[in-house]
């Protein structure tokens, strides 16, 4: 399989088969999928402790910050964020990274928006760290990125 340019999804699974047989294309499925399983369960847990997060300062319901009396996770943000997240689990793999990305530039946006917001409309407010830029410099140091 020298021909990259004809690789397609499963290729790595056809190299295994060529280098080690069965068995190696056996561990390679086995080490995907516990991987998935871990970065699913990674993603899950951290989105959850967010919507947790903004359920305790108040931009979002309240019983979304709800935890387990036994081990302290916030129970209630994490049935929410599995079953949205089990919603998108069939679409094709392109669809999945295309909105990937449009949610990013969305919130790279807001980030960036709320920077400057936040430096016109309290400028004298005490924070543990300030840009050293101009309000004008904040404005296009913010651009770029957007």
């Amino acid at each position: 399989v020298k021909d990259y340019d004809s690789w397609h999804d499963g290729t790595f699974m056809d190299v295994a088969y060529a280098l080690g047989g069965e068995g190696l294309t056996t561990c390679f499925t086995m080490g995907a999928a516990i991987s998935v399983f871990g970065l699913l369960c990674s993603l899950l847990c951290s989105s959850s402790r967010i919507i947790y997060g903004m359920a305790m300062v108040g931009t979002m319901p309240r019983i979304f910050a709800k935890t387990s009396e036994q081990y302290g996770t916030p129970y209630v943000a994490i049935i929410v964020n599995a079953s949205l997240c089990s919603c998108v689990l069939f679409l094709p793999f392109e669809e999945l990274a295309e909105a990937e990305m449009w949610f990013y530039s969305v919130s790279t946006i807001l980030k960036f928006g709320a920077l400057c917001q936040l430096r016109m409309a309290e400028p004298d407010k005490d924070r543990p760290f300030r840009i050293p830029l101009s309000d004008t410099g904040l404005n296009y140091f913010c651009i770029f990125p957007v």
